[in-house]
């Protein structure tokens, strides 16, 4: 068969229009063969609706039925469909919340706030995996009803078969576009930081980083636009750091490499190699080689400078899960002899952070930080000051948040372009007022505009847009890193100077 049709089940309801739309946007895949996506209402031909729909159930190839919320004409059409024995593509946003005839089917499971990244991925390979089979079967068929006549070109049966055969392998290939692999990634990441939180699912790691990699192996990077690598080597350079503070050390190696064969050029992901290096394998020296070479690759000062107070830090206080008191006191004694060293000032910070004492930290911190010392040095005074800042910043206590606010708009004044300061001081606003919510998007737009390739930047900006109601496709445009026009930037920018217009 050429060409091949689905049939769409689902609620006609606006709420699944973009779900439509994103089912339809997979026919533009990569190896795709021509396929027709439709639902009834599509069908123009006058008539009564219910017959339309099960003539169009009937004279399909397979359906994709979207049974959120177990509406009852999709549950009745979608056992019309396996009467008739036709393959099945079972999409859910609550997969709990299936019919018992159901529930053991597979289903895939999609965040409504996520399409792009979560679901497109998956129905594309899907549906692959459905035409794969389709193509096979069909063509037995051909060459059997072939078989069947004395008068038939077996020459020809052959060359069908073979032919059936290498469409499939194209399908089951399943090559993915650097975006898609990129969207992939990002969901994993999400789901490797709630790993992070809940010990009871740590496990999950492992499982994670095999599915990164194969996502990673699918991309074929000869097709692929130098931005769209660029975008992939962040998003999988943070998915490396994630695994590196799983402490899936090797995984996250493994994810660094992958990250510099998309982009070995990309400054974010070679300063966070330099971490890794510096704190899991102790080489300062190939640490101090990968943070000269992001410097020389235009890597922001203020970062790569943050990074080898980090290192230096964790060299001093070494890799326990929470400094001694015995060392807190040496830390302690040699800020006291050096007020003024970089080294030991940072690493009693990180110490009393690690160990949890905040009250500690900010006497220490507002002490050191406030003398006049580091106004003769702005890359000493910015590593203090940063280093003391996303200290207080990862605390749990709202008035070590707001220090932290106060203290990156310190920050700011000596480096109004640096991102990553612009990014955290954003996250920060974002749990404030509804004014500090305005102030950080137009921050997150700002840093947005200087580092887009930045894939935790890109997410939460994504998740800002959502929560003041800028237009979803807006957000989505952020979250996959796409340039925003002028007539965006306004939208946005609105929002920052009026606020959102209140819902009716």
């Amino acid at each position: 068969m050429s060409s091949w049709t689905c049939f769409v089940i689902m609620p006609f309801a606006e709420e699944f229009a973009d779900v439509y739309l994103l089912l339809k946007d997979v026919r533009s895949a990569p190896d795709m063969p021509e396929l027709e996506i439709f639902r009834a209402d599509d069908i123009a031909e006058p008539g009564r609706i219910t017959d339309q729909i099960l003539d169009a159930i009937g004279g399909c190839a397979f359906v994709i039925a979207d049974v959120t919320g177990s509406n009852p004409n999709v549950m009745f059409e979608l056992g019309y469909a396996r009467a008739l024995g036709k393959p099945g593509i079972i999409l859910n946003q609550d997969v709990t919340d299936s019919p018992f005839d159901i529930a053991e089917m597979r289903q895939i499971v999609y965040d409504r706030q996520r399409l792009v990244g979560d679901l497109r991925p998956q129905v594309t390979t899907a549906v692959k995996a459905t035409l794969a089979r389709l193509v096979r079967s069909s063509h037995e068929a051909y060459v059997e009803s072939l078989a069947q006549d004395p008068e038939a070109d077996a020459e020809a049966a052959l060359v069908s078969k073979q032919e059936a055969e290498a469409q499939a392998q194209r399908l089951e290939r399943e090559t993915i576009t650097g975006d898609e692999a990129a969207a992939i990634l990002e969901a994993l990441g999400l789901e490797l930081e709630l790993t992070q939180e809940d010990p009871a699912t740590r496990g999950l790691a492992n499982d994670l980083a095999k599915q990164a990699k194969q996502v990673i192996d699918r991309v074929d990077t000869a097709a692929e636009r130098p931005a769209d690598l660029a975008r992939l080597a962040a998003t999988v350079g943070d998915l490396a750091v994630g695994m590196h503070n799983s402490k899936r050390y090797r995984d996250a190696e493994d994810l660094f490499n992958r990250a510099l064969t998309f982009d070995d050029k990309h400054a974010g992901v070679h300063v966070q190699l330099a971490l890794h290096v510096g704190l899991y394998k102790h080489d300062l020296a190939k640490a101090e080689e990968l943070l000269r070479r992001a410097e020389q690759l235009g890597a922001q000062e203020g970062r790569v400078e943050s990074a080898r107070s980090r290192i230096r830090a964790a060299r001093l206080i070494g890799q326990a899960e929470e400094p001694d008191r015995a060392l807190l006191e040496a830390l302690a004694q040699a800020v006291k002899e050096r007020p003024h060293s970089v080294d030991d000032v940072t690493s009693y910070m990180f110490a009393l952070q690690r160990a949890g004492r905040w009250d500690e930290l900010v006497q220490v911190g507002e002490q050191v930080v406030r003398t006049d010392h580091w106004k003769d040095d702005p890359r000493e005074a910015y590593s203090v000051r940063r280093t003391y800042a996303d200290a207080l910043a990862s605390s749990d206590e709202r008035r070590h948040e707001m220090m932290a606010i106060s203290m990156y708009r310190d920050i700011m004044v000596g480096a109004p372009d640096d991102a990553q300061v612009l990014s955290n001081l954003a996250t920060l606003l974002m749990r404030g007022t509804e004014a500090e919510k305005r102030e950080g998007v137009a921050l997150f737009l700002r840093a947005y505009t200087l580092r887009p390739e930045e894939a935790i930047l890109r997410r939460n900006f994504s998740n800002s847009l959502r929560r003041v109601a800028v237009d979803r496709r807006i957000a989505l445009q952020v979250l996959r890193g796409e340039p925003l026009s002028e007539a965006e930037i306004a939208e946005i920018q609105s929002v920052v100077d009026e606020g959102p217009e209140p819902e009716t």
